[in-house]
């Protein structure tokens, strides 16, 4: 969705919807404003990083999954325990 931005790594300069931190020009140097903003993207993909390795952590997750892959419904509910867990 238009609406809808993702904060990611520099692999995806460019990418349409994508918010990625500002490269420093080459000779020269960042604006203060595109310094915090550096700050502000680091700080939020921070703590994506930290639950994303929280919920590697479960070993239910970590495991192959040998339910029915047609039974979504739980799936999710599985996904929903352990991301609120985390």
């Amino acid at each position: 969705e238009e609406n809808v931005q993702i904060i990611d790594d520099k692999a995806y300069i460019g990418e349409q919807y994508v918010i990625t931190r500002r490269k420093k020009p080459r000779g020269g140097e960042l604006t203060a404003d595109e310094k915090d903003l550096n700050r502000s993207i680091s700080s939020a993909r921070a703590a994506n990083e930290n639950i994303n390795r929280r919920v590697r952590s479960y070993a239910i997750l970590a495991t192959i999954y040998q339910g029915l892959y047609d039974d979504l419904e739980k799936i999710t509910k599985i996904a929903h325990v352990v991301v609120a867990l985390c």
